[in-house]
């Protein structure tokens, strides 16, 4: 895995929630498929999260984060 590449995606969203899509520092795979990306979704001004799904590469966190967004912004988001 090429440790060079960063993603970070940030967005405040209606509802008084944010997402954080990251690259991760260690593989949460776990010895399964590597996945070394995550996308969050939290309460404003908390940091414990409402949702949370891991990705193998860049390109399904990205479509992940917007899936997950659009949901918000469309009233369909479920959390845990």
């Amino acid at each position: 895995m090429n440790n060079d590449h960063q993603l970070a995606l940030d967005e405040d969203l209606p509802g008084d929630l944010w997402a954080s899509t990251v690259r991760l520092t260690i593989d949460h795979g776990f010895g399964g498929t590597p996945l070394w990306y995550e996308t969050m979704v939290f309460p404003t001004g908390s940091y414990s999260d409402i949702a949370c799904e891991r990705y193998e590469t860049e390109e399904e966190a990205r479509a992940g984060h917007a899936r997950i967004v659009a949901s918000i912004l469309d009233g369909t988001f479920q959390g845990y």
